[in-house]
């Protein structure tokens, strides 16, 4: 027993005028898929073209706030690399690595505005920058995990204060990230006050630093 699609066909041999509907309502439905699935594609064809554009914004926008920092820090700026071959934001020793997934939820999670979303990324990225000048991807020393990353908190804390921005965002949100990672042995991350506490260290060490360099220029010592 033939389809009634291939009945149609036939048809359309044989019989001129009494197939024609058929054949063309066959040939719209026809139609009908072709065009839905070329629309199908066209969707998943733009939302990877919408999706890429907003990957390569990000990026550019990371990599002018890490020159920033770098240039703050007084060291040379890695390149940075959007990959989803991480959790959120790492250093491999050579680069600066950032999941675009996870920077975009934990701004929207954690942001409301433009100087917030700086604010994290600058810590965040500063923090990697701390992990790239010290070395830290190349130490294979998982009991000194908790020293490094307290560490490269500092960095962040320094980063921050150089550039006058405050860091009560970043440290919310590395507070946030520490509860789901920290431990109680050195081969877990820090807890988030140990890590909150790194970075409020550093920052205002920074800020008494570029205060004392200040007043020494005015021919003033501060004292305390």
């Amino acid at each position: 027993m033939r389809a009634p699609f291939d009945v149609t066909l036939d048809t359309l041999m044989t019989k001129r005028s009494s197939s024609i509907g058929p054949v063309v309502v066959g040939g719209l439905l026809l139609g009908g898929v072709g065009i839905l699935g070329a629309l199908l594609l066209d969707g998943v064809s733009n939302a990877n073209d919408q999706r890429a554009k907003k990957d390569q914004q990000l990026a550019e926008g990371l990599r002018r706030l890490l020159a920033r920092v770098t240039a703050a820090l007084g060291v040379d700026a890695p390149p940075l690399v959007l990959t989803a071959a991480v959790e959120n934001a790492a250093s491999d020793g050579f680069q600066i690595l950032v999941n675009p997934m996870w920077a975009r939820a934990t701004l929207t999670e954690f942001c409301a505005d433009r100087a917030c979303n700086n604010a994290v990324m600058i810590g965040v990225l500063a923090h990697e920058v701390g992990h790239h000048v010290e070395g830290d991807a190349l130490i294979n020393e998982p009991w000194s995990k908790r020293d490094r990353e307290l560490r490269a908190d500092g960095y962040a804390g320094e980063a921050l204060a150089l550039l006058g921005v405050p860091h009560v965002h970043f440290a919310r949100v590395l507070a946030a990230i520490s509860r789901h990672h920290s431990g109680g042995s050195p081969f877990a991350y820090p807890h988030a006050r140990e890590r909150i506490a790194a970075i409020d260290g550093a920052y205002q060490a920074t800020i008494h630093s570029m205060a004392s360099a200040f007043y020494a220029r005015q021919g003033y010592v501060l004292v305390g």
